[in-house]
């Protein structure tokens, strides 16, 4: 009785019918090289055995998607921006800001409004020899206040003044003081958001 059910159009019908219920199976196996595309896959099915070494490049992956759990620490490079400068051997990077004349605190709120701050003086000795860095020849605030014991609120800042890469003068300037015209400002850029 079997015998007399199967001809061809029955088995036809029956390998379409499970081609057409397991054919992803038979069609991902069989699909030609680059042809496969997002809407082919369901979602999570992309496993890390999946992809082929060295196939996923920052230019895939979408900003600010990785967090610190993503990333080696120890690869990651950090660098100036451009027209910035750093010391030899490294450190925080530094930038100059013209201005029409500054006090100690207009400087600090430069800077600040940067994401930066103002340097110490043996950062700012530390760059002024620097090829022809903005800082070789320069006047300008340091972070470190002067504080006379027993006066009060500190008034005055150091200020530091080079030419042509060399250090010249290690000053005390009064912080109502609006004279200096270059800001020079520091950040670190492993902590930089941008």
């Amino acid at each position: 009785m079997l015998r007399s059910k199967l001809n061809y159009a029955n088995v036809m019908a029956t390998v379409a019918m499970f081609a057409a219920l397991g054919g992803g199976v038979a069609i991902a196996a069989t699909a030609k090289k680059d042809t496969v595309t997002s809407k082919s896959i369901r979602d999570g099915q992309v496993r890390t055995e999946d992809i082929r070494d060295e196939s996923v490049t920052s230019a895939k992956v979408q900003d600010g998607s990785l967090t610190g759990d993503d990333t080696d620490e120890g690869s990651l490079v950090f660098r100036c921006e451009d027209g910035e400068f750093v010391a030899s051997g490294g450190g925080p990077c530094f930038f100059v800001i013209d201005t029409p004349g500054s006090t100690w605190q207009q400087a600090i709120a430069e800077c600040a409004a940067r994401r930066a701050q103002i340097p110490t003086v043996a950062e700012i000795a530390a760059i002024v020899p620097i090829g022809p860095s903005p800082a070789a020849t320069i006047t300008t605030w340091s972070s470190d206040i002067v504080t006379p014991p027993g006066v009060g609120p500190a008034e005055k800042a150091w200020t530091v003044s080079s030419a042509n890469g060399t250090l010249n003068v290690i000053g005390q300037t009064f912080m109502s003081t609006s004279l200096i015209t270059k800001v020079l400002c520091r950040y670190d850029p492993a902590n930089s958001p941008g």
